[in-house]
């Protein structure tokens, strides 16, 4: 075998090129990825990936007039390696991962996601920015090593790259690590395996008392997919809370404007709204809880389940296969195409909760799950969104505005809207990320303001009591979660849980105790991240914790948090979280993450 000599001979050239080709795959990835204060560049965290389209790049054959096959499949494995490319630019910029490494921690797999989904999440989440990033990475390369007069030499190049890199890369990352032996502790634990929900007959475990506190003729509990208490109405100057309850044309609204989320991950959130059971609590508790819509079932109203998304995904197809429920209409009955990630238009939500209204004559529970206001944000719709709402959140409002009325307008026409108890809380606050390339730290990884604090809304039914109004009203201002929904239904409709079980929330139509605590959690026994956040909550008191600032105390006003001190394990909110198991591990990550 013939080692190619590196200098002499063009060998200066072939090296130049190699490096410009390592530059340009560089480039594009310093482009669309940032690492935090505490931590290398992502180029130093990720070089054997930028190594490796490189030298890929190296290997296909050069494109040639007088080869066509060679050219030809050049051609097409550069288009592929483009392709995987943009997916771990893509990856990069949301998420901070390669595909690679982000892969096992995806809720939608290769196994279970269909060509629409595929479909959709390219759409959504692939810029053409990041397409062009990685068609001219890939090209150009190509376009260069047409000029080597030794291909050997260059792939040596490369390679001789690999131990540099490391070596700087070990510099950039070593750490004394912590002084604090208890953190060390937390660092050395290991990751409790992931679980996945199984069925469960959740029937036997609740009993329904004589009469219930009320008995609303409707009932409509609306989770909305990533909707802050500070997501502001389509016309940019009140919030989207205020929108929707003067949409109603009603009064006797509350909000809550001190709730906080159980979890920023939806796969956490949405399951712990409709059973109750906290996103720090083992998972064997979320399959014994029953969903609220079973107290309505047992009270007799007819339930529904409608969503603009598919339940494909995230164990959801398990999870919803013991709930028991009339009806569950999700996107695959819609026949449209998906238009925001995982979901198609949310006009097919409120026309067919509209529709369900008109056609019912007894008691209703609905609960629907609209998307629109999930990043990147549904921006057309079959509401017809005006053309002067220009940013991308300020339509995904309006859809939501839209679909709201249309709601209101069913409950009106029905005779309904004065009876009906509405519920409206969102899964987990979301950025409004800006356009550029380079993105801010994700929704998933931190509890900031805006992720926080979710829209919390109730519109008390007129068969309400005056005395259970007045606790509602007296709650408003503090601090609630929601959790709490699946108590307080419970409690309005006579539900006893079995021996043995009790809601980790409170009931809304009970007196809230000053002194309650909440816990939020990014990662827990049924769901995996590759980052890690927690938050531990006591009035206005907040404990959020995340790789880049660690442990720090705030104060909430509404959702706007003013950061206080780091904190340390010498502090209650951290013993707190210290002692429940779930949330340890979150912090052990947390402190692995930076120290590691």
């Amino acid at each position: 075998m013939r080692i190619p000599k590196l200098v002499g001979q063009g060998g200066l050239r072939d090296i130049l090129i190699a490096v410009t080709i390592v530059a340009l795959v560089a480039l594009s990835w310093s482009l669309v990825a940032g690492g935090g204060s505490n931590e290398p560049g992502p180029l130093l965290k990720h070089y054997l990936y930028i190594l490796a389209y490189s030298y890929i790049i190296l290997v296909l054959p050069p494109v040639s007039a007088s080869r066509r096959l060679a050219s030809a499949i050049s051609i097409v494995a550069g288009l592929a390696l483009a392709v995987f490319l943009a997916a771990d630019l893509t990856t990069m910029r949301f998420f901070d991962s390669p595909f690679l490494e982000l892969y096992r921690y995806l809720p939608v797999t290769a196994g279970n996601a269909s060509m629409a989904a595929l479909a959709g999440y390219a759409a959504s989440y692939v810029p053409v920015t990041v397409w062009l990033l990685a068609t001219t990475a890939v090209f150009v390369g190509m376009g260069l090593s047409r000029c080597l007069r030794d291909r050997g030499r260059a792939r040596l190049t490369i390679l001789a790259l690999l131990p540099l890199f490391y070596v700087a890369a070990s510099l950039a990352t070593a750490s004394s690590g912590p002084s604090d032996p208890r953190i060390a502790a937390l660092i050395d634990e290991p990751r409790a395996p992931l679980r996945h929900f199984g069925r469960s007959d959740r029937s036997g475990h609740f009993t329904l008392a004589a009469a219930p506190r009320a008995e609303p003729k409707t009932i409509v509990f609306v989770i909305m997919e990533s909707t802050g208490a500070s997501t502001p109405a389509s016309d940019g100057k009140r919030l989207l809370s205020q929108s929707i309850a003067e949409e109603s044309g009603v009064d006797r609204w509350i909000d809550f404007e001190n709730a906080v989320t159980n979890s920023n991950a939806t796969d956490i959130s949405v399951p712990s709204l409709l059973t109750g059971s906290g996103a720090h609590e083992p998972i064997a508790k979320i399959e014994a809880l029953p969903f609220v819509s079973q107290y309505a079932a047992a009270r007799g109203y007819r339930t529904a389940f409608i969503t603009s998304s598919t339940m494909q995904w995230a164990g959801f197809d398990a999870f919803f296969g013991d709930a028991q429920m009339d009806d569950i209409i999700t996107a695959e009955y819609s026949r449209l195409p998906f238009v925001n990630d995982l979901a198609v238009d949310d006009h097919f939500v409120y026309r067919t909760a509209a529709e369900a209204i008109e056609k019912a004559d007894g008691k209703l529970f609905l609960t629907l799950y609209p998307q629109a206001l999930h990043w990147p944000f549904q921006t057309d719709s079959a509401f017809g969104v005006p053309s002067h709402i220009k940013d991308r959140r300020g339509r995904a409002a309006y859809i939501a505005e839209r679909g709201f009325r249309l709601l209101f307008d069913s409950l009106r026409k029905a005779g309904r809207l004065d009876d009906t108890l509405i519920i409206i809380a969102g899964d987990h606050g979301e950025f409004d990320y800006a356009s550029t390339l380079k993105m801010p730290r994700m929704r998933m990884d931190t509890f900031d303001e805006g992720i926080l604090s979710p829209i919390f809304l109730i519109k008390a039914p007129a068969s309400l009591s005056a005395r259970d109004f007045g606790t509602l009203t007296d709650n408003s201002g503090k601090l609630v979660a929601n959790l709490d929904i699946a108590p307080t239904l419970a409690d309005l409709l006579g539900g006893q849980l079995k021996e043995g079980l009790a809601y980790d929330g409170h009931s809304l139509l009970r007196d809230i105790p000053d002194t309650r605590v909440t816990y939020s959690t990014s990662t827990n026994e049924w769901r995996h991240w590759t980052k890690a956040a927690i938050a531990v909550a006591r009035g206005r008191d907040r404990m959020t914790c995340d790789k880049t600032d660690l442990c720090r105390l705030s104060t909430a006003t509404g959702s706007k948090l003013t950061a206080g001190r780091a904190a340390t394990p010498d502090d209650e909110f951290f013993r707190l979280a210290l002692s429940n198991p779930v949330l340890r591990q979150a912090l052990g990550q947390v402190y692995r993450d930076y120290y590691q």
